[in-house]
C-alpha cells in the first residue's frame, strides 16, 4: 500500500495540515483560492457580500457609473450608461460598474452588495441613491427624480469619502402607471381619467363623458348635471343652473303681414313638470305718417317658423314712437296625469292666452317673436329673454 495524495497536503499523512490548507477557520467556512499560486488558499465565510456579472462595455465607462444592457454579442452582455430621461435607458438598469472600462473592455457590474472606492463626498451616510443622467448618480430624497424623469433606486450610501466612499447596491426600477398589474391603459388620449371597474377588478382610462355615463347614465338631450347639495349628482331640467337664454339679434320689418322677427331655442328637456320661467321681449316702432296700428306676438313652435306655431301672447301698438315690453310667465304643471303649459301675463302691454296642454318640452321648442306694421312705419326687434324662476 502507498499514499498517492491527501486532501490535507503532503504532510497530512502524519495528521497535520500540509501545503494548500490554511490553518484556522470556523464552522461553516469554506476554502477559497487567494491567487493562482499552488496551494495558496484561505478560509472564507460561506456567502458573498457582492453579486456581480461579467459584461462587455459598449462605451467607455468609469467605476461607479450606472449601466444597463444595450445588446448582446454571443454570450456577452453589452452595457451602456443608464439615463433617467427615457424609459428605454432607465428601466433596464442592472447595477454599478465595478471598474473603469475602455470601449469593448470586459469587467464586472455589481447588481447587489457593497461597492467601495467611490467618490461619495456630495452625499450623507444613509442617503438614498437615484439614477441621474449619462450614468450619473443623485443623492438624497431632496434630489429624487420626478416626472418626466424616470425614478430608479440604485442603493444606499454607506460611507462618505472622496476616494473610498461606499454604496450598498440594490437596484429597484420604478414603474410606469400602466405597468401596475391592476391597471389597464388602452388607447390613452389627452384628458383621460382613471376609473375603477368592478366587473374586471381593474383601473381603466376613460373619457369624462364615459365616466359620467357609467355613473349617471346618458340622460336626455338638453339636460344638465345637478347636485342636491350633499354630493349626489343627477341629470336635471332646470335652466336656472346655467342662467338665462337671451337673443338680441336685431331684425326689422315694414310688412303689413305677420313675419318672424326673431326666435330662441329651448333645447329638449330643458324644462319639465314643476318648472316655470319668465319671458320678456321688446321692439321699437318709430313714428311715421301712417297712423295704422302694428301688432306683435309671442308664439311657440317646434321649428323656427310662425307656420303652425301656437300663440302665447299678442298685442298691438298705436302710432308714434313706442318701446313696448311684453312679459309673461310660463308654468308647466301636471294635473290628473295631464301636463299643462300655462302662460300668464306678469306685466306689460299684452293679452295673455291662459292655458296650453299640448306643448311637449321633451323635444326642441322655439319661442318666437313675430309682428306686422302698417306702411311706411318700421318695427325693429330688440331682445327676447328667457329666465328660469
Amino acid at each position: 500500500w502507498s499514499v498517492v495524495t491527501n486532501f490535507k497536503g503532503d504532510a497530512g499523512i502524519n495528521g497535520t495540515n500540509g501545503a494548500g490548507v490554511a490553518t484556522g477557520g470556523t464552522v461553516g467556512q469554506i476554502l477559497a483560492k487567494i491567487d493562482s499560486t499552488n496551494y495558496n488558499t484561505e478560509w472564507i465565510d460561506n456567502y458573498t457580500s457582492q453579486v456581480k456579472h461579467l459584461v462587455k462595455a459598449g462605451v467607455a465607462l468609469k467605476k461607479g457609473q450606472a449601466v444597463y444592457v444595450t445588446s448582446a454579442n454571443g454570450t456577452n452582455m453589452i452595457v451602456g450608461k443608464s439615463d433617467n430621461s427615457a424609459e428605454s435607458t432607465s428601466s433596464k438598469t442592472m447595477g454599478l460598474i465595478a471598474q473603469d472600462l475602455a470601449n469593448n473592455g470586459f469587467g464586472y457590474v455589481i447588481t447587489e452588495g457593497l461597492l467601495a472606492g467611490l467618490d461619495t463626498s456630495a452625499a450623507s451616510a444613509g442617503d438614498s441613491v437615484w439614477l441621474g443622467t449619462n450614468g450619473g448618480l443623485l443623492y438624497g430624497l431632496a434630489n429624487k427624480p420626478s416626472a418626466p424623469a424616470h425614478m430608479v433606486f440604485i442603493g444606499i450610501v454607506t460611507r462618505v469619502q472622496s476616494n473610498n466612499g461606499e454604496i450598498f447596491v440594490k437596484v429597484q426600477n420604478g414603474f410606469e402607471l400602466e405597468e401596475l398589474h391592476n391597471i389597464a391603459i388602452l388607447s390613452i388620449a389627452n384628458n383621460n381619467l382613471l376609473m375603477y371597474e368592478s366587473a374586471t377588478s381593474l383601473w381603466k382610462n376613460k373619457t369624462l363623458a364615459q365616466i359620467i355615463s357609467a355613473v349617471l347614465g346618458n340622460g336626455t338631450s338638453g339636460q344638465i348635471l345637478q347636485t342636491d347639495g350633499s354630493g349626489t349628482f343627477s341629470w336635471g331640467n332646470n335652466l336656472g343652473k346655467i342662467g338665462s337664454l337671451k337673443n338680441t339679434t336685431q331684425t326689422s320689418t315694414t310688412s303689413a303681414t305677420e313675419v318672424l322677427l326673431q326666435s330662441i331655442l329651448i333645447p329638449a328637456n330643458t324644462f319639465a313638470s314643476g318648472d316655470s320661467f319668465s319671458v320678456s321681449y321688446s321692439v321699437i316702432i318709430p313714428s311715421g305718417s301712417n297712423s295704422g296700428a302694428t301688432a306683435t306676438s309671442l308664439r311657440i313652435n317646434t321649428t323656427s317658423s310662425i307656420g303652425g306655431a301656437s300663440l302665447l301672447q299678442s298685442g298691438s301698438e298705436g302710432s308714434g314712437i313706442t318701446y313696448p315690453t311684453f312679459s309673461g310667465k310660463i308654468s308647466i304643471d301636471t294635473v290628473g296625469g295631464t301636463t299643462y303649459t300655462r302662460f300668464g301675463t306678469i306685466a306689460g302691454y299684452a293679452t295673455a292666452i291662459a292655458t296650453f296642454s299640448n306643448i311637449n318640452w321633451g323635444i326642441n321648442q322655439y319661442l318666437i317673436v313675430s309682428g306686422s306694421v302698417a306702411s311706411p312705419r318700421t318695427k325693429t326687434f330688440l331682445q327676447l329673454i328667457v329666465t328660469p324662476l
